[in-house]
């Protein structure tokens, strides 16, 4: 996948970045986070910058959930070991969702380490 995409404005590297940092809304109303960039995606997705990055965050929520889901499945067999991998995994979200924003912010086209491509 390539890593920049030629002319792109300001105003979109700081669209982007917002799209990322959008998911902590989550701390603050629940599920805002989820729908808040996936709205913004959608509001401006005929900009290839923006929609490229809209996919990631996208993918990037899809996998978090089937992450979760795995997580949870494991508190069946192991909770205190599960317990520990959900405090992790979230360190490793906001680092994600962090460094995404930045290189969002510098023009760079890289998925989130460790999303699923459900969408290219």
């Amino acid at each position: 996948m390539d890593d920049t995409i030629s002319r792109i404005t300001d105003e979109q590297t700081n669209y982007a970045m917002l799209m990322h940092l959008s998911q902590f809304a989550t701390f603050i109303i629940p599920f805002i986070g989820w729908l808040a960039p996936i709205v913004m995606w959608f509001l401006k997705r005929d900009n290839d910058f923006i929609d490229r990055h809209g996919k990631f965050i996208f993918n990037w929520m899809l996998s978090l959930g089937l992450y979760g889901i795995g997580i949870l499945l494991s508190f069946l067999v192991m909770p205190i070991l599960s317990l520990v991998a959900v405090l992790l995994f979230a360190l490793f979200s906001i680092v994600m969702i962090v460094l995404a924003a930045v290189q969002a912010k510098q023009g760079m086209l890289k998925p989130y380490l460790l999303s699923i491509p459900f969408f290219k």
